[in-house]
């Protein structure tokens, strides 16, 4: 016969994790499983859930598997409320180590567990493999200090891939003009102008209204719904005096759909990269900083909230820039 509790068994070292605590009351024998959770009210519906179906007159294998210890992390998320997108978006992640799923925790090694990531994830977006690697390095913390599986960590080993800066195609103020040129329509053109030489995101230049501007500025809700004033200049001003008609703007979508075809035809063979709808913000500030205009000033226009931002983007023109002036120093006059 045994006879189960509950009790707390390294809280002295920050671990509130429940456990089962199983008396054999004929051997004496004293062993403990873990509940999965730091909630009571779950372990406790938990604990008379595995008595009910006598999972604890059984004795606890001390080989745990991978597979075996994700399914319980996995149902300790569930305990402790998290919704079904992040139960799915977990299961996921945790799943690109299937491979290992029936080695137990303890013997699985560093290398084995990178080698099998890399071979899993391999031409992943660094952003995409590094949320990966968080989910199963969490899971294996969980595996190694609440359900003891394993002395070591073999997470440990798993490192973050790093971005590698591509700089960003612009199009010049001259193709700018010759893919507005060849717009299906009044309002798609104004809508792309806004874009290119007010430096709007997508989503503010699809809700600019006529009354949005006045004073010689545009008035817009911006990023975090932040208010912001965007001078208009002469060449932005001609763009909305030479439209006519009700402001209906296109979707993101059918501008990105028009804005290819556009820059396709416009363009022909000096057509490079991808053409997109933020690329004609993009053009804007590199157009800016071209002319001749301070990276601060740059900043304030696009409204980024720290100017190393500015500075990451368009780092290669402010050193184009500096080649071109550092000649000046040796000119003759």
């Amino acid at each position: 016969m045994i006879r189960v509790s509950m009790c707390q068994r390294n809280k002295s070292r920050g671990i509130l994790t429940w456990y089962a605590r199983i008396f054999d009351t004929e051997t004496k024998e004293i062993r403990y499983e873990s509940l999965g959770t730091t909630k009571k009210t779950a372990a406790h519906d938990l604990m008379l859930q595995k008595q009910s179906d006598g999972d604890f007159e059984k004795k606890k294998s001390d080989v745990m598997t991978l597979g075996r210890a994700f399914e319980l992390y996995e149902r300790s998320l569930e305990l402790r409320g998290a919704n079904n997108k992040t139960l799915k978006t977990v299961h996921t992640c945790l799943d690109k180590v299937r491979d290992l799923f029936g080695v137990p925790v303890s013997a699985i090694k560093k290398g084995e567990l990178v080698a099998t990531l890399d071979k899993a994830t391999e031409g992943m977006m660094p952003s995409s493999f590094n949320t990966i690697k968080t989910y199963i390095k969490t899971a294996f913390k969980y595996a190694v200090t609440v359900l003891e599986a394993s002395e070591s960590n073999p997470a440990d080993a798993l490192r973050p891939r790093k971005f590698i800066k591509k700089e960003r195609d612009f199009w010049t103020l001259d193709q700018i003009d010759r893919i507005l040129d060849h717009a299906p329509n009044p309002s798609m053109r104004l809508l792309w102008a806004f874009m290119a030489f007010a430096g709007l995101r997508i989503h503010e230049a699809g809700k600019v209204r006529k009354e949005d501007i006045h004073d010689g500025f545009l008035h817009v809700v911006g990023k975090g719904g932040k208010p912001a004033k965007i001078p208009v200049s002469s060449r932005m001003q001609d763009e909305i005096d030479r439209h006519r008609g009700e402001w209906a703007m296109p979707s993101p979508s059918a501008s990105r759909y028009h804005l290819q075809r556009a820059a396709r035809v416009a363009l022909g063979d000096e057509m490079v990269g991808i053409a997109s709808n933020h690329r004609l913000r993009h053009s804007f500030a590199s157009n800016a900083l071209r002319s001749g205009i301070g990276l601060d000033v740059v900043r304030k226009l696009l409204r980024h909230a720290n100017i190393a931002t500015t500075m990451n983007i368009y780092a290669h023109l402010l050193d184009e820039d500096l080649a071109v002036d550092i000649e000046k120093m040796f000119r003759k006059p």
